[in-house]
C-alpha cells in the first residue's frame, strides 16, 4: 500500500512539474536576440513591402502546400501578421502578441498588448509597434530586447496595418487623420486629416504616401512634411492601395478597379471585375490581382485593366491575395488555401483547414504561413521537394 500511494505521489509530482513547465512556457517573455537581428525581414508590414505589392520574388517555394508545421494557438488573430527576422508575429484576440520561430514553429514567447493590436507588430531594429483598439487607443513603442516600454502615445482607433518610413512610423485611425511620430522618442511629426473614415494603414513609394478614403478619394502625401501633393476622385470606397512606379492601383467595394497615372493624377483605366472587393489588390510583373466576395479570383493587365483570366473559388475570399515566385496564394472564408499559376489561374495546389481565413497569408519565399479564426498556425511549403515547377 506504502509502495503504491509512492506511485500516485511520485505521478502526480511529475504531472504538476510537466504543467508548470508549460505555464511557464506560455507566459515567457519574448526577447529579441541580437543574432536575430541580423537576418533579413521579408515581410516586415502588413502588405509586405512599403509599396503594397504583396509580394515575394525570392525564395524555394514552388506552389506545394504540404503541411510543414501547424500550431493551435488556442487565439484568433486581431490584426495583420508580419515576418519579422526569422519569426512570425501574431497578435491575438487574448490581448497578447506571440512569437514563433519561422522554421519549425518553436513558441518564443509574447509581449502583453492589454488590448488588440490591430495594426499588428512592426520593428525597427530593437523597437516594437503597435497600436491597440478601444478601449486603449494608443500607439506603443517596446524595447523588444529586454521588453521595456519606450514611449505610448494616445491614437484613437488605429487602421489595420503601420508602416516604417526612415525614422517615422506612420499609422492611420478609422476617424480619418494619418500620423507620423518619430520612432526613436514618439514626437509627433505631423499629421494630416483625410477628411473621411479610413480602414488600413497607406503605402509608400518615392517619396509619398498614398492614402484611400472611404470617400472613394486616393490621397498623396508628402512624408517629409505631411503636406498633399495631389489627390483623385473615384465613385465608391476604395480598399488600400499600391504603388509601382508611374501607375497607383486600388480598388473599390463595388468592384471596380483603377490604374492611376501618378504623373497627371488621372485615371489611366477603369475595369470592373464582377463583385464586391474587401481587400487590397497584389501586384506581380505586369498583373493585377483581385478576391471578389463572391469567390472569384481576377487576373488583369496592369497596363490596361483587361482582364486575362478568372478562377472561381466558389467560396468567399475577403482577404487580399499574395504572390510569391510568380504563384498566386489565397484563403477563404470556409479555410481554403489555394496556389495558382500567375500566368493562367490553373490551380497547383489546394488545403482545407478549420476556421476561415480572415486575415491574408503571409510568406518568407520558402514558406507560407496561414492563420485560421479557429487559433490555427501552418507553416506550408513543399516537404520533400515532389513537386517540380515544370510538373503544372
Amino acid at each position: 500500500m506504502e509502495f503504491l500511494m509512492k506511485k500516485i505521489n511520485q505521478k502526480n509530482f511529475l504531472l504538476l512539474l510537466l504543467v508548470a513547465l508549460l505555464l511557464a512556457s506560455c507566459g515567457r517573455q519574448f526577447h529579441l536576440s541580437v543574432e536575430s537581428q541580423q537576418i533579413e525581414s521579408k515581410w516586415p508590414f502588413f502588405k509586405g513591402d512599403l509599396s503594397g505589392k504583396s509580394q515575394v520574388n525570392s525564395g524555394s517555394f514552388n506552389g506545394q502546400l504540404d503541411i510543414v508545421w501547424e500550431k493551435n494557438i488556442h487565439d484568433k488573430l486581431t490584426g495583420p501578421m508580419t515576418l519579422q527576422h526569422d519569426f512570425i508575429t501574431y497578435p491575438g484576440a487574448r490581448k497578447k502578441i506571440k512569437f514563433f520561430n519561422l522554421y519549425d514553429g518553436t513558441y518564443l514567447g509574447k509581449i502583453k498588448s492589454k488590448s488588440f493590436a490591430r495594426t499588428g507588430l512592426v520593428i525597427s531594429k530593437n523597437i516594437g509597434f503597435f497600436a491597440l483598439s478601444p478601449p486603449k487607443n494608443r500607439l506603443e513603442a517596446i524595447d523588444l530586447s529586454n521588453g521595456n516600454s519606450i514611449w505610448k502615445r494616445d491614437l484613437r482607433d488605429a487602421a489595420i496595418g503601420s508602416i516604417i518610413v526612415e525614422d517615422l512610423i506612420i499609422v492611420s485611425s478609422v476617424e480619418g487623420v494619418i500620423y507620423a511620430f518619430h520612432v526613436q522618442d514618439g514626437k509627433l511629426s505631423w499629421k494630416f486629416n483625410c477628411g473621411s473614415r479610413l480602414t488600413t494603414a497607406p503605402v509608400f513609394s518615392e517619396g509619398l504616401l498614398f492614402q484611400t478614403v472611404d470617400n472613394g478619394e486616393l490621397i498623396a502625401i508628402s512624408v517629409t512634411d505631411g503636406s498633399e501633393v495631389n489627390r483623385t476622385v473615384t465613385e465608391n470606397p476604395l480598399v488600400s492601395p499600391a504603388a509601382i512606379g508611374q501607375l497607383v492601383y486600388c480598388a473599390d467595394m463595388n468592384g471596380f478597379v483603377y490604374g492611376i497615372n501618378r504623373s497627371t493624377w488621372q485615371i489611366k483605366w477603369k475595369q470592373h471585375a464582377g463583385g464586391q472587393i474587401w481587400d487590397a489588390p497584389a501586384v506581380s510583373d505586369n498583373t493585377i490581382f483581385v478576391g471578389l466576395s463572391s469567390g472569384e479570383i481576377v487576373a488583369l493587365d496592369a497596363l490596361t485593366g483587361i482582364i486575362n483570366w478568372r478562377f472561381d473559388a466558389n467560396e468567399v475570399v475577403s482577404a487580399k491575395p499574395i504572390v510569391v515566385n510568380n504563384i498566386l496564394i489565397i484563403g477563404t472564408l470556409r479555410g481554403k488555401v489555394f496556389s495558382l499559376d500567375t500566368n493562367s489561374g490553373k490551380i497547383i495546389d489546394q488545403k482545407e483547414f478549420k476556421g476561415a481565413i480572415k486575415y491574408s497569408p503571409v510568406t518568407d519565399g520558402n514558406k507560407i504561413y496561414v492563420a485560421t479564426q479557429q487559433g490555427l498556425l501552418i507553416s506550408l511549403g513543399d516537404k520533400d521537394g515532389s513537386l517540380n515547377q515544370k510538373d503544372y
